[in-house]
């Protein structure tokens, strides 16, 4: 699979408590692997979470070429790898303002 390459450093992680925090981008992602109860990629809500609770979705995503795009889109869904890419990105785009959304909502506060 591609790596994506990004020019993100840092990344909001959601904790399943206190909400959003902004962390290193590793901290943040082995914060979740560490303790996936507690924290999240992704906001905590009343459905369960999926894989892409532990994928980061690189703010500059549509700047990536197809694969790596495609690449992180099946390291949260399985079935993307096979997908038409206006698929891939909406999917990408939903995944990304869902989390963005949450980020700002939090911070309206």
């Amino acid at each position: 699979m591609a790596q994506a390459t990004t020019f993100d450093t840092h990344a909001f992680v959601f904790n399943v408590v206190s909400g959003p925090v902004l962390m290193p981008l590793l901290d943040a992602v082995a914060t979740v692997r560490r303790f996936p109860d507690q924290w999240s990629l992704d906001p905590w809500s009343d459905q369960p979470q999926d894989r892409g609770q532990f994928v980061h979705v690189p703010s500059d995503w549509r700047e990536l070429d197809a694969m790596a795009r495609r690449s992180v889109a099946a390291q949260i869904w399985r079935d993307m790898s096979d997908r038409d890419m206006a698929e891939v990105d909406a999917a990408l785009a939903g995944r990304y303002a869902m989390r963005f959304n949450a980020i700002t909502e939090a911070n309206a506060r």
